[in-house]
């Protein structure tokens, strides 16, 4: 009788709810949802979002911003110091230029707003690599430059103007603390002498004692380097401590 009254009971089930009993579907809970709920995070403020300047503790109206200040450069002290703004008139061959000079490159100097060439000698590039007598490579034309800077960088010189280039630059001779600054970069290996026999002693000196790029393993012509050729110098190194240059 009992099992009667059971199947009696499921009948009217089905009957009632069209089938069986069925458990709704679960539902994926998020963060924010739950017994668990997070606290709403309030919006950050960034560079792309305002604060709002009536609410809050910060109500206080943003403070007004101060003029951009202009930084100069030093142009009084180092070799790092930039041209004076004044310039004289262009000189005419024959002229003289007398100033403070700033290096440009490892043959170039500024001296009163105009760019001198320094005449009859050449010194590589600045991306000119080199290889010394112990196998390191370095950038021939960045160490001559630096050593250009440590010796004229700042100081005053005198250039005595011969002409100028086609690229409108004044080429002539400077002279610091009485001597001749292109002669100097000859004779401690650091540009080669063209045009000229006016440096091709001291370009025979160097190269017998073996100064500078004279005593690398390997250093490339300037000239044809422009040119997109490699051509090599004919040096020669030893194992001998390696010169120091003395200061013009």
């Amino acid at each position: 009788m009992e099992d009667l009254i059971i199947i009696l009971a499921i009948a009217v089930c089905l009957s009632l709810f069209g089938g069986p009993i069925r458990s709704a579907p679960r539902r994926k809970i998020t963060r924010k949802e739950g017994p668990w709920p997070t606290r709403p995070q309030r919006k950050p403020y960034g560079r792309r979002t305002k604060r709002p300047p009536n609410k809050g503790p910060w109500a206080t109206e943003p403070p007004e911003k101060s003029p951009k200040r202009s930084v100069s450069r030093i142009t009084e002290r180092g070799p790092w110091a930039t041209e004076p703004p004044e310039k004289s008139p262009t000189p005419k061959p024959g002229g003289m230029i007398i100033g403070k000079a700033y290096v440009t490159d490892a043959d170039g100097l500024k001296v009163r707003g105009h760019t001198i060439r320094l005449a009859s000698i050449d010194a590589p590039e600045h991306d000119q690599p080199a290889k010394l007598s112990d196998g390191r490579r370095i950038r021939h034309g960045a160490m001559v430059k630096s050593a250009l800077i440590d010796s004229v960088g700042g100081k005053h010189v005198r250039v005595q103007v011969e002409g100028h280039d086609r690229y409108g630059r004044v080429v002539g001779t400077a002279t610091c603390d009485g001597k001749d600054v292109g002669e100097w970069l000859v004779l401690n290996g650091y540009a080669i002498a063209i045009r000229g026999n006016r440096y091709k002693p001291a370009e025979a000196r160097a190269r017998q004692e073996r100064r500078g790029q004279w005593g690398y393993e390997i250093a490339y012509d300037p000239r044809a380097w422009r040119q997109g050729r490699k051509k090599r110098l004919k040096t020669g190194y030893s194992v001998t401590p390696p010169f120091r240059p003395t200061p013009p």
